[in-house]
């Protein structure tokens, strides 16, 4: 994909606000995958790969947080879980998910606010993962809290993402988002398990994830 295409994609990001941002996908769901899909592939390759190393059950209950179009569950499903379901707050991209035969069991199309919780049960996921859920007009910080609540004591949470945005996303500069996961460690929400750089000399090319074991 070109710089361009990605700026176009970016230029739509910016045209709307957290709260209309499904719009975007809504709109282009299915033009996702060859737009964008390939620009994932670093992060999601971490993502399977920790998922790997630490969540041993092939049936363990993973939920796909922001699963888009479902790239990231069909590399999942591709090693050997069997037990995953997709969340996303855009209609047209659970659909696209839907057509990826035999990846996910079941399909939540729900849109995150501050305000409102989940409408997941307590302790029902083994693993929440994440993968570029935290960009420009996305996922709000406090669906830390709401993430830690769904998953099991014992649990992971697995969040991948590119690094710059922890500087160009009002909602997350300024410390907002780290200082919100230190603050969900200092309460014994969740404990560090660790935290890894695809590239840190790339600032702008480089993912970060965030790895934490919910208490």
């Amino acid at each position: 994909m070109s710089i361009i295409q990605f700026s176009s994609w970016l230029d739509k990001y910016r045209a709307v606000n957290k709260d209309t941002i499904c719009t975007v996908y809504d709109k282009e769901a299915t033009a996702f995958d060859e737009a964008i899909g390939t620009l994932s592939s670093e992060a999601h390759t971490m993502t399977v790969t920790t998922l790997n190393e630490l969540v041993l059950d092939k049936n363990s209950k993973i939920l796909d947080f922001a699963a888009c179009t479902g790239l990231l569950g069909t590399k999942i499903h591709g090693i050997g879980y069997t037990n995953i379901d997709a969340f996303d707050g855009s209609h047209a991209c659970i659909e696209e998910c839907k057509k990826r035969d035999g990846t996910y069991t079941q399909f939540i199309s729900e849109f995150v606010t501050d305000a409102a919780p989940l409408s997941v049960a307590t302790d029902t996921y083994d693993v929440v993962v994440c993968s570029g859920g935290f960009t420009i007009n996305h996922l709000p910080i406090s669906v830390l809290s709401k993430w830690i609540r769904i998953v099991k004591p014992g649990g992971y949470v697995i969040n991948t993402f590119r690094n710059r945005w922890k500087d160009l996303e009002p909602m997350y500069n300024e410390g907002k988002f780290d200082n919100e996961v230190q603050r969900l460690e200092k309460e014994q929400k969740w404990t560090f398990v660790r935290k890894q750089y695809s590239d840190p000399e790339n600032y702008h090319t480089c993912y970060v994830m965030h790895v934490h074991k919910v208490l």
